[in-house]
């Protein structure tokens, strides 16, 4: 019998975590125009994740840092979306424009301009140098103050228009939200006849940050994994540390430290929404390694139930060879295919525990050819 310091590790996944749906959006939309043959650049990373950057890049997807590198060819705006200015350049410069800026980023700009137009003073409570904040302020006409933490509340005029509107970048915490409302209004209520708060934050990041909150209880220590520029990862790593929780932001599997899990009985698995699933499951395989709980080189990535329920939605289980899928939708649906019934199982129980998170169903989805999926909603007196 395995005594305490015997037992193996155990390595538990978050129940929400990796790409969520403006970023998987923006690489599918990317991927199928640089499919299409005709030269196309993007103006900065599509997303913060260098693996998936390298990877449109292999497809022929260029990344630039100015207008003035296009050199006529199409140009992508990222999923953190741009402010006005940046559609008129590129439209004075005759450029066909491709916008997979996020739904929910989009949201926040349309409300900065409102807001503007509307005769409100705008605050943006977010990172001043990051791109998706950047293009929110220029929504707003440039007219925006950008604060970045709550002490920056000190730094707002002594004029301060007496009518203000509060916007947040969407990948921040809910809980940092509030507290900087808050201190803004316990320190400038004299001033503000008007206020106006605006919920912009992005519900799959704040679900992703429940799920790490709820597991960093549960676990000795939490991986983070994901773009080391990416915000919304290192807000992860941030509410991870708050429950007081040892946590650790990686890219890779390269960077796992074995004396990081000497005396870990239990290690959580988080990941941003940038995060490719292909890289979750290199850094399980590399936890595995580690703990001794299954030889190296024979590693197998668990299914993992919330990319399969995207495959089910997207009715994407049939075949590897349907056109339009990406390299990681033909990993998880070959992976499937050599899945175990128990594993199977795993994954489909994990599909109607997390269903609610991603969205209404519809009565049926196909999930292989001759298979239906029914998801029904359990009714009082059912068993």
């Amino acid at each position: 019998m395995l005594t305490q310091s015997e037992q193996p590790m155990e390595i538990i996944k978050a129940s929400d975590m990796g790409f969520c749906f403006g970023v998987r959006r923006a690489v599918e939309m990317m991927e199928r125009e640089a499919e299409g043959g005709l030269p196309i650049v993007s103006l900065g990373s599509v997303v913060h994740n260098p693996q998936v950057v390298g990877r449109l890049r292999e497809r022929g997807l260029d990344v630039i840092s100015t207008l003035d590198d296009a050199d006529g060819r199409r140009l992508a705006i990222t999923a953190h979306g741009v402010g006005p200015s940046v559609i008129e350049a590129a439209a004075r410069r005759g450029l066909e424009v491709v916008d997979t800026t996020c739904p929910i980023v989009t949201r926040a700009q349309r409300w900065a301009r409102k807001l503007v137009e509307e005769g409100f003073a705008v605050i943006v409570y977010g990172d001043p140098e990051h791109k998706e904040t950047k293009g929110i302020v220029g929504w707003a006409g440039g007219k925006a103050y950008t604060l970045r933490s709550e002490n920056d509340i000190a730094s707002l005029p002594a004029d301060l228009p007496s009518r203000v509107g509060v916007l947040v970048q969407t990948t921040h915490t809910e809980a940092n939200f509030a507290s900087f409302v808050n201190k803004l209004l316990a320190t400038r209520m004299h001033q503000i006849s008007e206020l106006r708060v605006i919920n912009t934050l992005c519900n799959a990041t704040t679900g992703q940050q429940a799920a790490a909150r709820a597991l960093a209880h549960e676990v000795d220590l939490m991986v983070v994994v994901g773009g080391k520029e990416s915000a919304n990862t290192r807000h992860l790593r941030e509410v991870c540390e708050e429950e007081g929780t040892r946590a650790y932001h990686i890219e890779t599997p390269e960077e796992l430290e074995p004396e990081w899990f000497a005396g870990i009985a239990r290690v959580g698995v988080t990941a941003g929404a940038s995060t490719p699933d292909s890289a979750v499951e290199s850094v399980i395989a590399r936890l595995e390694a580690i703990a001794g709980n299954a030889p190296p080189d024979r590693q197998e990535a668990e299914v993992s139930p919330l990319p399969l329920l995207r495959d089910l939605i997207a009715g994407r289980m049939p075949s590897t060879d349907a056109d339009g899928l990406t390299a990681d939708e033909r990993e998880r649906i070959e992976r499937w295919r050599r899945a175990t019934l128990e594993e199977r199982g795993r994954a489909l129980v994990g599909l109607l525990r997390t269903g609610s998170r991603i969205g209404r169903l519809p009565p049926e989805q196909p999930i292989f050819p001759g298979f239906r999926a029914t998801m029904c909603a359990k009714r009082p007196g059912n068993d």
